[in-house]
């Protein structure tokens, strides 16, 4: 019986619903108006709001003008800049994060920003804090970048204090006092041990999180405590745990290991749900750091939002090799090669990029898998050398793509004839400088084949 929007919400309040204000106009030079004062005066209003959204009023016309695959045609939204204010530089912690990256983070005088109290931001890295010739005890400017992530947008020089000195990380480890190195290749800084308890902590705590395996009551307060006690030093042992010594544990006890215990058991039955997949997409399995060439690897990283649009994407990298920047990213996870974990993956997965070692080989043709392989030339080590591409050629696989020819395109139409036609091909790399390449991108796989 309702004909327009504002009889629906003002039905709404009447039956004792929470309603937000809403101002109806005859045309679009007052909505305009409305949203610029709504954007000057919403730091008053007793909520939060990033937007504001025109509508049109009529039920009727909406139906009339419908909507698109995306969005309605009678709605349209509009997103007002990010909030800004200033605020004094208190410290500049370093944290070493899962991959051993250096993190800075900068400590801020609390202030209000987007409906929350913001004292900290990271800085990235330290190119990002010579950009800003950031110092301890400026003043910056902050925002939240998409109203959720604070950032430091700018530094106040002209309230600089006097004695201040710039910035550098750290030549070792905060945690382990490691040697620390710069990415050749990037702005990241690394911590070089492997055993670094930072990098340790980190990777059982995200193993068990939600994200991956879903173990509940494993947190990362236990996480610290198994690690301290010498219960587990990699995620591998977590399934060696017995309920005895946990139990011990500081703020356990039996019940709380049992427990844990029965999660831990229950996450190996996770399968590739433990990536957040679903059955609704096909599973494509990239192996390698970098994929074997530079011409592969940008073509990846080039089409990377279309493969996400055809599939769920699991990344397997050498040490070294994890891009940050895609962690969280939808339908995409990427985690450290390990070699004994190949069987089960190809298995699960629908599609295989892959560098062509002789195991991937012989499991790829045995499970009847599509993929893209990449081969090594003939001057490659050990069993290798026999799968070079004449090698190939007589075992049957087409030869499809030359490497001076691998191009985001092409590589997208490879792609959808191996789901086509589910066909094996493989990519001709005989050229020496591919091979170099080969041997330094796959090096860590190189060690698990041998």
């Amino acid at each position: 019986s309702y004909r327009t929007h504002a009889e629906t919400l003002d039905a709404m309040r009447e039956m004792g619903f929470p309603v937000v204000p809403y101002t109806r106009f005859g045309n679009i030079h007052d909505c305009v108006q409305q949203i610029e004062w709504l954007g000057e005066n919403r730091g008053e209003l007793p909520y939060d709001m990033d937007g504001a959204v025109i509508k049109i009023n009529s039920l009727a016309q909406r139906q009339q003008l419908g909507s698109t695959a995306k969005a309605p045609r009678w709605a349209v939204a509009y997103k007002y800049p990010p909030e800004k204010k200033e605020s004094r530089v208190l410290d500049i912690v370093v944290q070493v994060g899962r991959t051993g990256v250096l993190t800075p983070k900068v400590i801020v005088e609390p202030v209000r920003l987007a409906g929350t109290s913001v004292s900290a931001a990271t800085l990235h890295n330290q190119d990002n804090i010579d950009r800003l010739d950031l110092r301890i005890g400026d003043t910056v400017l902050l925002q939240k970048a998409g109203e959720i992530i604070p950032e430091v947008l700018s530094v106040n020089k002209s309230r600089r204090p006097e004695g201040t000195v710039p910035f550098v990380l750290p030549s070792v480890c905060p945690e382990c006092g490691s040697p620390v190195v710069r990415d050749p290749d990037g702005a990241a800084v690394r911590c070089t041990s492997p055993e670094c308890p930072a990098q340790r902590l980190r990777n059982i705590a995200h193993f068990a999180s939600r994200e991956a395996m879903d173990i509940e009551g494993l947190g990362i307060s236990v996480c610290e405590s198994l690690i301290q006690n010498g219960l587990v030093q990699t995620p591998a042992d977590l399934y060696y745990l017995e309920a005895a010594p946990v139990a011990a544990l500081d703020r356990m006890g039996e019940k709380s290991a049992a427990k844990l215990i029965a999660a831990i058991d229950k996450s190996r039955e996770a399968g590739l749900a433990f990536c957040g997949f679903t059955a609704d997409k096909p599973v494509l399995l990239i192996i390698g750091g970098s994929l074997g060439s530079v011409a592969v690897n940008t073509a990846v990283r080039s089409v990377l939002p279309q493969l996400l649009e055809q599939f769920q994407i699991i990344h397997l990298c050498g040490k070294g090799n994890l891009d940050e920047s895609l962690e969280g990213t939808k339908g995409y996870r990427q985690y450290e090669y390990i070699r004994e974990e190949l069987p089960d993956l190809f298995a699960a997965c629908d599609l295989v990029i892959s560098r062509a070692g002789a195991n991937s080989i012989c499991e790829l043709l045995a499970l009847r898998k599509p993929a893209l392989l990449i081969p090594l030339p003939a001057s490659a080590s050990r069993g290798d050398q026999l799968l070079n591409a004449e090698s190939f050629r007589k075992q049957g696989f087409s030869m499809v793509l030359q490497e001076e020819d691998i191009t985001p395109e092409v590589l997208l139409e490879t792609i959808r004839s191996l789901q086509r036609d589910r066909g094996t091909y493989i990519s001709n790399m005989e050229r020496s400088e591919t091979a170099d390449a080969i041997g330094k991108i796959l090096s860590l796989i190189e060690q698990y084949a041998k």
